[in-house]
């Protein structure tokens, strides 16, 4: 159950897949080429190992980027003989961290990149810069000497007890996406309904039946569980994506194709009390707010738009804050920094918010038809917000 990962005893080290590396072949490797075993044992702490047994290319993979593919690219899928010259040198800069000091410069940054990227870009707003926790850095991640996380929740969770942590996102079981979906709809009622449309045959009747019955209701209904139940895996990473946006631990990291949302959270500070859920307004953080820019990527990322399906779940949050999310995996927990392209840092004073609030962007629970539904099933870990 997916619901276990929060329990204080989850045991994160009994949920090695097919794809875990072999740590102390790549240890071993290491020394084989010359290296201290104290280095290499740092080296494959620091998440880079050899490609597994049976590959002839000796390829050093940073398990933070890389993904577990034979090729190289050399910058995290690395040969030996470059990767050996690369940690010599660290004065490689991935992208410019800029500093800006008024509002109308800030603005005129944003314009000043989003004409260079013809699919546009992404945002992504923090209160302060997270460095990667990690012994060595890849030199081809650096920017001014720092290696920049944007690791998703489930990966800052899993690493943060057990390093060596390789299992991919578990996600919802049907079973609870099932408990999500009774939450939709009163089955009584629809059982009532389909003995009005059906008569005595009502109990033989299929989803199929009624998504094409005069029933309005009945046809909704269908249509609902039909798209859950024949959408397969699709449907269920589809739906994982947005678990991430209702505060749910996922391999997805929230990011917006709108500037104002992004600044909404590099100036806001999540925090709690006994009402619920809110967003502290904290201006530039004393000057450690930091908005990043990203290159979208179609095959890594996700855009949640007003589709067929998004209105049929009325998953409104995602919607509102015009949601793109970047997929990781256990063999690149850290994927999203990659297509990072610029920082802006926040060197001014402010005394009001920009645009947006909280009411904006955080529909409540009776306008959000997905909050209420997975609430329930999801608990106190599902966020509601009540205040702006």
């Amino acid at each position: 159950m997916y619901s276990d990962i929060y329990k204080n005893n989850f045991d994160w080290g009994n949920l090695e897949t097919l794809s875990s590396p072999s740590k102390m072949s790549s240890i071993d490797k290491f020394v084989r080429h010359g290296f201290v075993r104290s280095d290499a044992v740092n080296l494959v702490d620091s998440g880079f190992y050899f490609l597994p047994d049976g590959f002839d290319q000796e390829v050093i993979i940073d398990r933070y980027y890389g993904g577990c593919l034979a090729s190289a690219d050399c910058k995290t899928r690395i040969p030996l003989g470059l990767f050996m010259k690369q940690l010599s040198n660290r004065q490689q800069c991935k992208f410019p961290t800029i500093t800006v000091t008024s509002e109308p410069e800030l603005w005129a940054r944003i314009d000043e990149f989003q004409k260079k990227y013809d699919d546009g870009l992404l945002f992504r707003g923090q209160t302060k810069v997270y460095k990667l926790d990690r012994k060595i850095n890849n030199p081809n991640m650096l920017s001014n000497g720092i290696e920049h996380s944007l690791l998703p929740s489930f990966y800052r969770r899993s690493l943060s007890v057990n390093s060596d942590f390789f299992s991919d996102f578990p996600g919802f079981s049907p079973f609870e996406w099932s408990s999500v979906f009774r939450q939709y709809y009163n089955f009584d009622e629809m059982n009532d309904r389909a003995k009005v449309e059906f008569g005595d045959e009502w109990a033989f009747m299929t989803y199929s039946d009624y998504e094409e019955c005069s029933d309005p209701i009945l046809r909704e209904f269908g249509k609902f569980q039909l798209d859950f139940q024949l959408g397969g895996r699709e449907v269920e990473d589809r739906l994982n994506t947005y678990m991430q946006h209702y505060g749910l631990d996922t391999h997805y990291l929230d990011l917006s194709n709108n500037p104002e949302v992004a600044l909404f959270f590099a100036t806001h500070k999540f925090a709690q009390n006994e009402a619920g859920a809110y967003y502290e307004f904290v201006g530039a953080n004393d000057k450690s707010s930091i908005l990043y820019l990203l290159r979208h990527d179609a095959v890594e990322m996700a855009k949640h738009t007003e589709d067929e399906f998004s209105q049929l779940i009325g998953a409104l949050r995602p919607i509102r804050q015009s949601c793109v999310v970047c997929r990781s995996s256990s063999w690149a927990v850290n994927l999203p920094a990659d297509f990072i392209v610029a920082a802006i840092r926040l060197d001014f004073d402010l005394t009001r918010s920009f645009k947006l609030t909280a009411v904006d962007i955080f529909p409540s629970i009776d306008e959000d038809r997905f909050l209420s539904a997975i609430k329930p099933v999801g608990g106190e870990r599902v966020t509601e917000f009540g205040c702006s």
